[in-house]
């Protein structure tokens, strides 16, 4: 006999080929009475899912699809505050992004974020940043026309730091100290921060990944044993 204590607001339990989703505005406690080793191996990845989406949480606001020719650019005006998460899908063709806080018709000589991969374009605004933001969608002049889907998420986890304040004042205080040039300042694009920062940056989420993992796994054991 095992039990699950859940805290999400919705768990699907699966047992012997029969799925039921539960859907709890508290806690929950399920028996599952017959369970395999593949039943505990698909309860562990919902868990690990679960713990992975408390990291990195995002709600969409808005999305839409649209189309612009070669070498034109559509703006669009955003006053949504926090920290942002945007994405720009070219379904036909290829679009690129462009972002500033400067101006509302930001382009390709003229902005603060940008992401112009062959891809999917991702940028990250800053909760600092201030509002209303550009957004500038840029049509490839390789294609006549090209379709796209623009997406903004509300980031609801973690507030984001300033850093490319942080690096500035980093170098400033280096240069005082040293009387030498500091490394390279944080650049608002699709590679976001620095090396240094993103490695930091890095080694924090997989920390607390790496907290949320160890966790369920001692549930888990503590419920075999």
């Amino acid at each position: 006999m095992f039990q699950f204590v859940c805290l999400t607001s919705s768990i699907r339990v699966y047992t012997l080929g029969k799925t039921k989703v539960y859907k709890c505005p508290k806690k929950i406690l399920k028996t599952v009475k017959t369970m395999d080793v593949q039943h505990i191996v698909l309860q562990f990845l919902l868990w690990a899912n679960w713990g992975l989406n408390l990291v990195y949480c995002e709600h969409l606001l808005q999305t839409l699809t649209a189309t612009i020719g070669a070498e034109n650019y559509t703006h669009y005006r955003l006053s949504t505050q926090g920290r942002l998460h945007i994405t720009l899908e070219s379904i036909v063709g290829d679009a690129d992004l462009y972002i500033s806080d400067n101006t509302l018709s930001p382009n390709f000589e003229d902005y603060v974020i940008q992401s112009n991969t062959c891809g999917m374009e991702e940028v990250e605004i800053p909760s600092t940043m201030k509002r209303p933001v550009g957004i500038g969608i840029y049509g490839h002049p390789n294609y006549k026309m090209s379709e796209y889907r623009l997406s903004i998420y509300f980031l609801k986890q973690y507030d984001d730091a300033n850093y490319a304040q942080l690096v500035h004042s980093y170098n400033k205080l280096d240069g005082e100290d040293n009387n030498e040039e500091g490394y390279q300042t944080y650049d608002y694009s699709s590679s976001q921060y620095s090396a240094g920062t993103q490695q930091e940056e890095g080694e924090s989420a997989w920390s607390v990944i790496g907290t949320i993992l160890s966790t369920i796994l001692k549930i888990i054991f503590e419920i075999l044993l």
